[in-house]
């Protein structure tokens, strides 16, 4: 919240959606609703069903606001006093699609500047260059970025079959289809980044998988995370490796995890 109200350009409206936690968002931010009246608003979702999920409903109320784009951040971003503005402006200039370079906020070190996808290995990542000048992206992490109402209309939002992780992959797949390039920015947001765990990463690339069936990186999305699996239990982690495949087969037929079945002890990496 800080890091916001520090910004050289405010938000026209601040939108916290407060994805079914056990502290009521409306109660956290109570001293904030009467210093700028009208600005800040809480959407409190009825039971956490994933990232996505809360992305699309608070999307989908400031769709009724009449905003033509908006920012979305995680909750544990920190922005610099830059990073709005830039982002505000490329989406004025005609981007659809748009993210800042990405900091870790304990050591300084980008971890993310925009995401590769390389369909016929199935590896997805990050890239760690430093931005001068905008580039373009398959994907943009999705903790930190500015979307158009029309995109979001057109690509009908998030995947909800996501409940965490790679759904901003899934996101710059779709944008990509429909003739949009992601782009990052050189302004500048940071976080502590964190993995998913091994049920996570399996259960994403499943239903990223499933909704790539015309692709190679169907198959390479499935033969990954086998291997993957594979090597963890060579290496004696049993319960990794088996939670990470239990993970995969739930996506691919679409089951979709609860809260408390994608964070057991025994998943955290």
């Amino acid at each position: 919240m800080s890091s916001i109200e520090a910004s050289t350009v405010l938000p026209a409206k601040l939108l916290v959606v407060d994805n079914a936690s056990p502290y009521k968002a409306s109660v956290a931010l109570s001293d904030f609703f009467g210093l700028r009246p009208g600005w800040l608003d809480v959407l409190e979702m009825p039971s956490n069903k994933g990232f996505a999920s809360a992305f699309n409903a608070g999307s989908r109320k400031l769709e009724e606001l009449g905003l033509d784009g908006w920012v979305n951040l995680s909750h544990d971003v920190v922005l610099s006093n830059e990073t709005l503005a830039g982002l505000y402006a490329a989406l004025e200039q005609g981007q659809s699609l748009v993210g800042p370079t990405i900091k870790n906020l304990n050591t300084g070190a980008i971890f993310s500047s925009g995401g590769r996808i390389n369909i016929w290995s199935g590896d997805i990542s990050a890239a760690t260059q430093e931005v001068i000048a905008p580039v373009d992206a398959h994907w943009l992490d999705g903790s930190c970025f500015a979307i158009s109402k029309e995109l979001f209309q057109s690509v009908n939002g998030m995947n909800e079959g996501l409940f965490l992780y790679f759904e901003d992959v899934d996101l710059g797949i779709r944008a990509v289809k429909k003739g949009v390039t992601p782009m990052v920015l050189s302004v500048i947001a940071e976080q502590d980044p964190k993995g998913p765990s091994p049920y996570l990463r399996g259960h994403s690339s499943g239903v990223l998988a499933s909704s790539n069936l015309n692709s190679p990186l169907f198959f390479s999305l499935i033969a990954r995370n086998v291997g993957g699996s594979a090597k963890e239990v060579m290496k004696g982690h049993f319960a990794r490796g088996i939670s990470r495949l239990r993970g995969l087969f739930d996506g691919l037929r679409g089951r979709q995890p609860a809260y408390s079945d994608s964070f057991k002890s025994s998943d955290v990496p």
